[in-house]
């Protein structure tokens, strides 16, 4: 299932905005990654990916150690993915706050705890 993410990985490259609205479903059920806008090669792009201060992509959806100003990884496409799985099981981010500010802070200081009816459907 995660073999298109697995492919870009393995050409060095991170896509750094993975959300909802840039995976796409095909008639078939394969999942489509799309929006490389703001992606970065690994192998042939400067490692410093960001200018500091700013962050580039969608908040929401962005691994911690980016939000403490931190080179992504590919560990951190794999995290975005998880805030994406967390909101099909749930149906809410697993981060909801009222700003940017606060999102920013969740991410990067809270333990998410998988509510109870999830727990329950999740093998051992």
């Amino acid at each position: 299932m995660l073999s298109w993410l697995a492919e870009a990985h393995g050409k060095g490259i991170l896509h750094r905005d993975i959300k909802p609205a840039n995976l796409l479903v095909t008639d078939d059920n394969k999942i489509k990654i799309v929006d490389f806008g703001i992606s970065k090669n690994l192998i042939e792009d400067d490692m410093k990916l960001t200018q500091e201060n700013h962050f580039i992509g969608t908040i929401n959806y962005m691994a911690p150690e980016i939000l403490k100003g931190q080179n992504p990884t590919p560990a951190s496409d794999l995290f975005s993915l998880g805030v994406v799985f967390f909101e099909l099981l749930t149906g809410k981010n697993p981060f909801p706050v009222a700003n940017k500010i606060q999102t920013i802070d969740a991410i990067r200081n809270t333990q998410v705890e998988i509510p109870d009816d999830i727990k329950n459907l999740l093998p051992e």
